[in-house]
Protein backbone atom coordinates (compact mmCIF):
# COMPACT_ATOMS: atom_id res chain seq x y z
CA UNK A 1 0.00 0.00 0.00
CA UNK A 2 2.55 2.62 1.07
CA UNK A 3 6.08 2.74 2.39
CA UNK A 4 5.90 3.37 6.13
CA UNK A 5 9.62 2.89 6.73
CA UNK A 6 10.59 6.08 4.85
CA UNK A 7 8.13 8.35 6.68
CA UNK A 8 10.07 9.03 9.89
CA UNK A 9 13.31 9.55 7.99
CA UNK A 10 11.70 11.91 5.46
CA UNK A 11 10.01 13.92 8.20
CA UNK A 12 13.37 14.55 9.86
CA UNK A 13 15.08 15.57 6.61
CA UNK A 14 12.56 18.11 5.34
CA UNK A 15 12.03 21.64 6.54
CA UNK A 16 8.51 21.93 5.15
CA UNK A 17 5.49 20.75 7.13
CA UNK A 18 3.55 17.96 5.48
CA UNK A 19 0.23 19.76 5.84
CA UNK A 20 1.28 23.26 4.79
CA UNK A 21 -1.48 24.61 2.52
CA UNK A 22 -4.04 22.40 4.29
CA UNK A 23 -6.98 23.41 6.44
CA UNK A 24 -8.72 20.89 8.70
CA UNK A 25 -12.02 20.84 10.52
CA UNK A 26 -12.34 17.96 12.99
CA UNK A 27 -15.81 16.49 13.54
CA UNK A 28 -16.86 13.64 15.82
CA UNK A 29 -15.96 12.05 19.12
CA UNK A 30 -12.21 11.55 19.08
CA UNK A 31 -12.03 9.33 22.12
CA UNK A 32 -9.05 8.31 24.17
CA UNK A 33 -9.51 4.72 22.98
CA UNK A 34 -8.53 5.79 19.46
CA UNK A 35 -6.80 9.18 19.57
CA UNK A 36 -7.87 12.24 21.49
CA UNK A 37 -9.01 15.36 19.68
CA UNK A 38 -6.27 17.39 21.37
CA UNK A 39 -3.58 14.97 20.19
CA UNK A 40 -4.72 14.79 16.56
CA UNK A 41 -5.10 18.58 16.44
CA UNK A 42 -1.58 19.00 17.80
CA UNK A 43 -0.19 16.56 15.22
CA UNK A 44 -1.92 18.49 12.43
CA UNK A 45 -0.69 21.91 13.57
CA UNK A 46 2.86 20.69 14.17
CA UNK A 47 2.78 19.45 10.57
CA UNK A 48 1.82 22.89 9.23
CA UNK A 49 -1.98 22.63 9.02
CA UNK A 50 -4.40 25.41 9.83
CA UNK A 51 -7.34 24.34 12.00
CA UNK A 52 -10.89 25.63 11.63
CA UNK A 53 -13.82 25.61 14.05
CA UNK A 54 -16.57 25.59 11.41
CA UNK A 55 -16.91 25.10 7.64
CA UNK A 56 -17.53 28.85 7.28
CA UNK A 57 -13.93 29.54 8.35
CA UNK A 58 -12.36 27.73 5.38
CA UNK A 59 -10.40 29.97 3.02
CA UNK A 60 -11.67 30.90 -0.42
CA UNK A 61 -8.25 30.36 -2.02
CA UNK A 62 -6.75 27.17 -3.40
CA UNK A 63 -5.79 25.70 -0.04
CA UNK A 64 -6.70 22.04 0.47
CA UNK A 65 -9.76 21.85 2.72
CA UNK A 66 -10.64 18.68 4.59
CA UNK A 67 -13.22 17.70 7.17
CA UNK A 68 -11.71 14.92 9.28
CA UNK A 69 -14.14 12.55 11.02
CA UNK A 70 -13.60 10.02 13.78
CA UNK A 71 -14.88 7.06 11.78
CA UNK A 72 -15.47 4.91 14.87
CA UNK A 73 -18.32 7.19 15.91
CA UNK A 74 -19.53 9.00 12.82
CA UNK A 75 -20.10 8.47 9.12
CA UNK A 76 -21.39 10.99 6.64
CA UNK A 77 -24.18 10.06 4.21
CA UNK A 78 -22.66 9.69 0.73
CA UNK A 79 -25.06 12.18 -0.80
CA UNK A 80 -24.17 14.88 1.73
CA UNK A 81 -20.43 14.26 1.40
CA UNK A 82 -20.68 14.41 -2.39
CA UNK A 83 -22.55 17.75 -2.19
CA UNK A 84 -19.92 19.18 0.17
CA UNK A 85 -17.11 18.11 -2.16
CA UNK A 86 -18.83 19.39 -5.30
CA UNK A 87 -20.15 22.69 -3.93
CA UNK A 88 -17.33 23.81 -1.67
CA UNK A 89 -14.34 21.68 -2.73
CA UNK A 90 -14.04 20.31 0.80
CA UNK A 91 -13.02 16.65 1.07
CA UNK A 92 -14.43 14.51 3.90
CA UNK A 93 -12.08 11.80 5.20
CA UNK A 94 -11.68 9.70 8.32
CA UNK A 95 -8.85 10.33 10.76
CA UNK A 96 -6.88 7.37 9.45
CA UNK A 97 -5.99 9.41 6.34
CA UNK A 98 -4.27 12.04 8.48
CA UNK A 99 -2.49 9.49 10.68
CA UNK A 100 -1.41 7.31 7.74
CA UNK A 101 -0.18 10.36 5.81
CA UNK A 102 1.89 11.39 8.83
CA UNK A 103 3.28 7.88 9.28
CA UNK A 104 4.41 7.80 5.64
CA UNK A 105 5.23 11.51 5.55
CA UNK A 106 3.42 11.84 2.26
CA UNK A 107 -0.03 13.05 1.29
CA UNK A 108 -2.00 9.90 0.54
CA UNK A 109 -4.87 9.67 -1.92
CA UNK A 110 -8.08 10.51 -0.06
CA UNK A 111 -10.33 8.14 -2.04
CA UNK A 112 -9.74 5.15 0.24
CA UNK A 113 -10.40 7.29 3.32
CA UNK A 114 -13.54 9.15 2.30
CA UNK A 115 -16.12 9.05 5.06
CA UNK A 116 -19.23 7.90 3.26
CA UNK A 117 -21.81 5.39 4.36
Amino acid sequence: MFQLHNGPRNSRLTKKGLFENYEFLFVGDFTEETISLATIMELATLSGASLKNSPNEFSENNINKLIVFDESKMRLPASKAARIKENSKIICVNKSWLLDSLACFMILDTKAYETYS
